[in-house]
């Protein structure tokens, strides 16, 4: 018997729960795409944060050698006394 001619012997409930069970390749296959149009336009979010991110290491560095330049004492006291502090 051909997959037609057994689809015609079912009633009509059970046609239409034949036609809406996936397989499970195919459920996983239709929650990934779900999962993809849920997080559309996080790959632009992640972008900005490690940008923002490599700013702020520069940013940080540059301020942290022209502290060094500057008031060296301080922060040397400062670098030594922070474990007492915690």
């Amino acid at each position: 018997m051909e997959d037609h001619d057994l689809l015609e012997e079912l009633s009509a409930s059970e046609k239409e729960r034949f036609k809406r069970e996936l397989t499970p390749q195919e459920e996983l296959r239709r929650q990934h795409m779900q999962f993809h149009e849920k997080h559309k336009g996080h790959e632009q979010m992640h972008a900005e944060m490690f940008i923002i991110l490599i700013v702020t290491l520069l940013v940080a560095q540059i301020i942290l050698v022209e502290w060094k330049k500057r008031h060296y004492r301080l922060l040397i006291i400062l670098i030594l006394s922070a474990p007492y502090l915690h």
